[in-house]
């Protein structure tokens, strides 16, 4: 059984010393994507060569969307493989890489962060996302708040409808998971804090607002 590569080197190597797979069978490349990603962030996988042929087994797209940056050389890493594990080694390259998929409200989460400007995020994910989100606000829960007998204080509540909602509330107010017995039914989770309590939290959110927009100026 193959384990890790302890003499894996990368090695800096001019693009046109490669041979692209003629028969890779993963052919519908995105170029503007990857040479987006490429200008963004640099290189951040190597390529995967044969060293008997220097025929490129993996990164057949990441190499052309860097020719048309222009750029000359690419990091690859050598692997002494025959034609048949060169070919089995890059169809599993490509099959397993479409076997993984997306946690929808993970990656909202994560784009709400960010922004979506980002390279290979398309307006279809952000068309399906969004539509995903839509269709789950449809029919909003029924809160239940049921007073107990001896209670005698007043309360508002703030609903998360979505993940982000609730991402943005616990960032930025570090909400505490309480136990609540007006909670009833179960059909999310319940948070509670006093007023004061919420004043300093809104008072601590809006000083970090301030420090990062200054921190912002000064570096522009």
């Amino acid at each position: 059984m193959a384990g890790p590569n302890e003499e894996m080197n990368v090695e800096l190597v001019d693009i046109d010393s490669l041979v692209l797979d003629p028969r890779n069978a993963r052919h519908k490349h995105d170029i503007p994507a990857l040479a987006d990603s490429l200008r963004a962030f640099g290189q951040h996988r190597a390529a995967i060569c044969q060293v008997s042929t220097r025929k490129v087994i993996a990164g057949n797209g990441m190499i052309l969307a860097a020719q048309s940056l222009g750029w000359t050389t690419i990091n690859v890493v050598w692997v002494e493989d025959d034609d048949e594990k060169s070919i089995r080694r890059g169809i599993a390259d490509n099959a397993t890489g479409d076997q993984s998929a997306w946690d929808d409200d993970v990656l909202r989460s994560l784009l709400d962060e960010v922004g979506i400007d980002i390279p290979g995020v398309t307006d279809k994910m952000i068309a399906r996302l969004m539509k995903e989100e839509a269709d789950e606000a449809e029919e909003p829960p029924i809160y239940p708040l049921i007073a107990q007998p001896g209670e005698r204080y007043s309360y508002m509540l703030v609903v998360a409808m979505t993940e982000i909602d609730e991402v943005w509330m616990k960032s930025n107010f570090g909400f505490r998971t309480e136990q609540d017995h007006k909670a009833g039914k179960k059909i999310g989770t319940c948070r509670t804090l006093t007023i004061d309590r919420f004043q300093g939290l809104l008072e601590e959110m809006v000083e970090r607002q301030v420090r990062t927009r200054l921190a912002e100026r000064e570096e522009i």
